[in-house]
């Protein structure tokens, strides 16, 4: 699986996007973070047992993701978790016209995939901004509030 140049990017990408957001992001980004490294995990070590059925085991890896995605997606007021859920479900939909419909090229099977798996990052590093954003104003707006007039011990 990591056999080529663009699949050990990929895995550096994988790394700094999730470590990012596990480490700058909210809840939401984290558990985002920790299940696609799980999922990318379980893909890996079933593509070392074997690489012909690919369609079905990461089906079942994209198929794990989708409870935890919309758990993230669900309550949350911003949009990037209901992207990454839509994302996800279409990746699913995916596998499973892979592994029904024989005449699918394997290259463009592995090519959406790719596509979906990095539009997942995108959505999961701009979320990770946007908490970190929010995070920072929060912290400016409070060191901006000023005490009333008399509680801070003058006249």
């Amino acid at each position: 699986m990591l056999q080529s140049l663009t699949t050990q990017l990929a895995f550096v990408a994988m790394l700094l996007v999730c470590g990012f957001a596990i480490i700058s992001g909210s809840w939401r980004e984290r558990l985002c973070g920790v299940l696609y490294m799980a999922a990318y995990a379980v893909t890996f070590g079933l593509g070392l047992v074997s690489t012909r059925y690919a369609p079905v085991y990461v089906g079942v890896a994209d198929a794990m993701l989708v409870p935890g995605f919309w758990v993230i997606a669900r309550r949350s007021p911003q949009l990037w978790p209901k992207c990454v859920l839509g994302i996800q479900i279409a990746s699913v939909a995916l596998d499973i016209a892979a592994v029904t419909y024989t005449g699918l090229d394997r290259w463009l099977y592995l090519t959406a995939q790719n596509v979906a798996g990095y539009a997942i990052l995108l959505c999961l590093l701009v979320g990770t901004f946007a908490a970190l954003a929010r995070r920072r104003s929060e912290k400016a707006q409070a060191g901006q509030i000023r005490p009333a007039r008399g509680d801070d011990g003058s006249a």
